[in-house]
């Protein structure tokens, strides 16, 4: 079984991605649905963002919408819901079917979140350390919907810079077919009870 950087560009890992995106059309089409007629207040309910991709290049990416802006709290208890267990996320599986993105993998950042990390790592010597290690286990791959870090994606401080690196380069080097189901396990359970799915992450 393939593992580490050789799984990452497989086409095992590809036909995987291709069979679950088009499996969850239906629901991705049923969950924007949803979303317009309970909680948008226009006809088109998603969300257009620029994020970093593979080799650090703009992706743009669609999600539902359910906060009125960044600071605010969701829109109604729908809009709550969706975000919880992530259905938000469901029209990133056309970028899956498409090929820009997995399945499992690294969450995408925002430019100015990438960018303001990175800055954080480069202060330190052990941050580039990881940023040296990101280089090769996870900079050159797609992002992915779901991640050991975190199933929504976003460390949010500063503080969580270093873990969430951590995690994302043990991702990468761990990478094999048992090991995707393995986070994809722990990441449902963490959302369906309602927590963020950080784990301990052992120093590198």
């Amino acid at each position: 079984m393939k593992s580490g950087e050789a799984y990452l560009q497989s086409r095992s890992k590809r036909a995987f991605d291709v069979a679950i995106s088009h499996a969850a059309s239906p629901a991705n089409t049923l969950a924007v649905a949803i979303a317009r007629r309970t909680f948008s207040e226009t006809d088109n309910p998603l969300l257009t963002q620029n994020r970093v991709g593979a080799n650090g290049e703009r992706m743009h990416i669609d999600k539902i919408r359910t906060l009125l802006d960044e600071d605010s709290s969701p829109i109604n208890a729908m809009a709550r819901y969706f975000r919880k267990i992530g259905l938000d996320e469901l029209p990133q599986m056309e970028l899956v079917r498409r090929g820009d993105m997995s399945i499992f993998g690294p969450r995408p950042l925002l430019e100015d979140e990438d960018a303001a990390q990175r800055a954080y790592l480069e202060t330190t010597l052990d941050g580039q350390r990881l940023l040296a290690m990101e280089a090769r286990y996870v900079r050159p791959y797609k992002r992915g919907l779901i991640s050991t870090f975190g199933f929504e994606g976003h460390a949010g401080h500063l503080a969580s810079v270093e873990a969430r690196y951590a995690s994302n380069i043990l991702d990468g080097m761990r990478a094999s077919m048992r090991y995707d189901f393995g986070v994809a396990k722990k990441g449902m359970i963490s959302v369906l009870r309602g927590e963020l799915s950080v784990h301990q992450v052992p120093a590198l």
